[in-house]
Formats: structure tokens, C-alpha cells, sequence
């Protein structure tokens, strides 16, 4: 819930600065130390119509091809805890880290690797082939080198990613991410009891099913950790 307000206060905020005495406030500062109670009132109006927005928007997706009965299949099985979220480089990136593509576009220019060999696989969608052309041009050692610098360093989680400790609290996650804000947001938690048991590497798929089948909850980073070495192979997502 306090991820939101950040958007509430950029709406309310848009609205204008507020000029007194020659001096500019935002509006969410006036009301928050003048009138705490009325910022909160404010606040869960804007959340309730936020949720009927995004409720009727909910809607008018399930309408089209026949999402209704897929939806309703896929909350049968988030009810019985049988889903285990698949989280790729998009999520990462509203938290300031880059997607693969523009990784793979910016390290070729240390490399002997021409940008249109390049972006042709990119543009074919190929991206392990064109990760791997990058890997062998400048060696593993540099490779990480270069994915360690863009991948580990810190970063505020932002966006949906923070919404999976209440979403998920006690299911399995696979990843093609490199960065650490998967564990960071299930460590920030509020709730005790959520919080990943283990986080194993996707290069040993059979240690990965059995520690699942045995009720731990684990994070399966499936090409691997920016701070351990990675192979050259995560998609776009």
C-alpha cells in the first residue's frame, strides 16, 4: 500500500505548486504536515478509485478472446497455490536496471563484435546466440566483469516487483534476472513468514525440482547471479 503513494502524490501534485509569500510548496507537503488527517482521508479516496479504474480496465481485457475462462482457471490455480511466477527483465527495469537488449547493444562497443551482426539476432529474437557471440568475442572473465557492474549494483525496487512478497508469499520464483531485488523485496518484507528459503542456480535443473518437490521455497536464478558469475543466456521479458 505505501508503494502507492508515490503515485498519489505525483497526481496530486500535477495539479500545481502552491505560492505563499513569494514561496512555492507542493500540495502533498501542505497537506501532509498541516492536515495529516485530511492527506490520509485524501489518500484512501484516491486508492478506492484507483482500484474501480483498474477493476472496469480488468474488465474490458477479460472481455476480449474469450479471457474470462482463462482468468478464472488461472485464479483456481493461484487459490491452490500451484503458480509459481516467471520474472523477467522488465520487471527489474522500472528499478533503474537496463534490459538485456540495450545491455548486449552497449557491451559491444568493447568488443570486436559488429553492432549489425548484432542486431540481427537481437531483431530475431536470438538473444542467447547473441549473448553467447558477445561472451566468446571478449572472454568469460570480461563478460561478467561487465554483467557484475550493470547488474549489481544498488537499486530501490520499484514497480510490481514489490507487490510479490503479498502475492506470492510461500511460492517458488524463477528468473532470468541477474540483479538481487528479488531477494531485496522478500527480505524488506513485513511479514515474517515470507521470504525465500533458498536461491539456487537454474544450472542444476534436477537439485532445483527436488528442493520444489520438498516444500522449499526457492528462487531459481536460471542464468545464474551477477556476484557469482553468470553463463550468457537470460531472454527479453
Amino acid at each position: 500500500m505505501e508503494s502507492l503513494r508515490g503515485h498519489f502524490e505525483e497526481e496530486l501534485n500535477q495539479e500545481g505548486e502552491v505560492l505563499i509569500a513569494g514561496q512555492t510548496f507542493l500540495r502533498t507537503n501542505i497537506l501532509r504536515e498541516l492536515a495529516p488527517e485530511a492527506y490520509e482521508i485524501t489518500f484512501n479516496g484516491w486508492l478506492d478509485e484507483r482500484k474501480e479504474q483498474l477493476l472496469e480496465k480488468a474488465d474490458s481485457i477479460l472481455a476480449n478472446y474469450d479471457n474470462h475462462q482463462r482468468f478464472e482457471q488461472l485464479a483456481i490455480a493461484y487459490r491452490g497455490g500451484g503458480m509459481a511466477p516467471f520474472v523477467g527483465a522488465g520487471m527489474s527495469f522500472t528499478s533503474g536496471f537496463p534490459l538485456w537488449t540495450r545491455f548486449l547493444l552497449e557491451l559491444c562497443d568493447e568488443s570486436h563484435v559488429q553492432i549489425p551482426d548484432l542486431e540481427q539476432l537481437l531483431e530475431e529474437g536470438k538473444y542467447e546466440d547473441a549473448a553467447q557471440l558477445l561472451h566468446d568475442d571478449l572472454g568469460p572473465a570480461l563478460f561478467n566483469e561487465n554483467v557484475q557492474a550493470a547488474f549489481a549494483r544498488e537499486r530501490n525496487p520499484s514497480g510490481p516487483l514489490v507487490y510479490l512478497p503479498k502475492l506470492f508469499p510461500k511460492a517458488s520464483i524463477l528468473t532470468t534476472n541477474f540483479d538481487g531485488l528479488i531477494e531485496q523485496v522478500f527480505e524488506e518484507s513485513d511479514d515474517d513468514d515470507q521470504g525465500i528459503d533458498r536461491v539456487v542456480s537454474g544450472h542444476n535443473l534436477d537439485e532445483v525440482l527436488r528442493q520444489m518437490a520438498g516444500g522449499t521455497r526457492v528462487l531459481v536464478k536460471l542464468h545464474g547471479d551477477c556476484r557469482q558469475g553468470s553463463r550468457p543466456s537470460p531472454t527479453e521479458n
